[in-house]
């Protein structure tokens, strides 16, 4: 993650890169793993710590129960969002997997994005940003240090309209399927 590219005068000396070169890259080994493309950039990834790869397991599994059919839960992996290609940990987009053999799902193709955070809390606040550009509808961001999540709805342009910040005692509205809620204490292990 480089903060510095946020600064006018610096970003201006560094030439975006376009999905196409991005994949390219990556196809040709010029990549590690660990990366992802936003806004034109190629960001390092942090690692992910246990209790990061806990909370993941059971927001999936939470999340699984109120697909319906036309519906299915990607795990980071990418999606094509004009100049970026975020893995967030987990999207629900329309379809099915093999819908999606030869590309990345859309902004347009996308319900639900689930970022979880301990050290990376910046830099996904910013990605709200990209969500919102590409219209997802609803953005979650859940802060493992604070054990809230912040819920991201109504994309205008690049920002959210509307942010709430919910903590392990409520419920988080499921933006589809027939489940309703998921109470949060659920998501968030004991530590």
């Amino acid at each position: 993650m480089n903060f510095l590219l946020d600064e006018p005068e610096i970003r201006s000396r560094f030439a975006p890169i376009t999905p196409e070169q991005y994949r390219f890259m990556g196809e040709s080994g010029l990549l590690g793993a660990n990366v992802e493309l936003i806004n034109g950039f190629i960001l390092e990834k942090m690692p992910k710590s246990p209790l990061h790869t806990t909370t993941v397991a059971r927001l999936q599994a939470a999340l699984v129960l109120a697909l319906s059919q036309d519906l299915f839960i990607r795990k980071e992996e990418p999606l094509a969002l004009a100049l970026s290609e975020p893995e967030p940990d987990i999207a629900v987009v329309y379809g099915h997997a093999d819908a999606y053999a030869v590309r990345h799902p859309k902004g347009e193709e996308t319900l639900l994005v689930v970022e979880v955070a301990l050290s990376s809390l910046a830099l996904d606040r910013k990605k709200a940003e990209v969500y919102a550009a590409a219209g997802i509808p609803c953005y979650w961001l859940v802060n493992l240090a604070d054990k809230t999540v912040e819920v991201y709805t109504a994309p205008q342009e690049s920002v959210y309209a509307s942010c709430i910040v919910l903590g392990q005692g409520d419920t988080v509205i499921i933006p589809f399927g027939s489940a309703g809620a998921l109470l949060l204490a659920q998501i968030f292990p004991d530590y």
